[in-house]
């Protein structure tokens, strides 16, 4: 079941994540973001500017056959918070059925290394298909015109 917590931030969090954004993931190594051993439970940490935040869908998106794990979730305000000021840290956990696939696909392709992308918008995402057409450069952080506004994200390895 996904499942958002929201938490003020501590001092250590500030400083993992202190050249980051909101919807931005830790640095994958030090495993603050993971999937489990089994490859079933995921637990995605990022700092957010509120604690109305919720997860609407998850969507698995391939580009150039790499995986992606789409995390869409609003506070369902139309203002960009991705430049606010990080106050709390959300902790979403979510299980591999609570990912939705394209109708081609029934699994990730590789869990050694999953790009996630946190989308927060008030646009309903009824599906896969709705998801904004998305190129190679995603892979490439310092080439952000590749997403919306208002997205962040990073890359998750297998954790404890």
């Amino acid at each position: 079941m996904k499942e958002l917590k929201s938490k003020l931030i501590t001092q250590k969090e500030e400083i993992i994540f202190k050249n980051l954004l909101n919807f931005d993931l830790a640095d994958w190594k030090k495993k603050h973001s993971y999937i489990n051993k089994k490859g079933e439970k995921f637990k995605i940490k990022t700092p957010l500017p509120n604690d109305r935040f919720k997860v609407k869908k998850i969507f698995l998106y391939e580009v150039i056959g790499k995986d992606c794990i789409f995390i869409h979730l609003t506070d369902d305000k139309i203002i960009e918070r991705r430049h606010d000021h990080k106050v709390f840290i959300g902790e979403i956990t979510f299980d591999l059925a609570d990912i939705e696939y394209h109708a081609n696909r029934d699994g990730l392709i590789n869990y050694n290394e999953i790009k996630v992308i946190i989308f927060n918008s008030t646009n309903i995402l009824s599906s896969p298909e709705d998801l904004p057409v998305l190129g190679p450069d995603i892979f490439d952080f310092k080439r952000s015109i590749a997403l919306p506004d208002d997205t962040g994200g990073g890359v998750i390895v297998e954790g404890p």
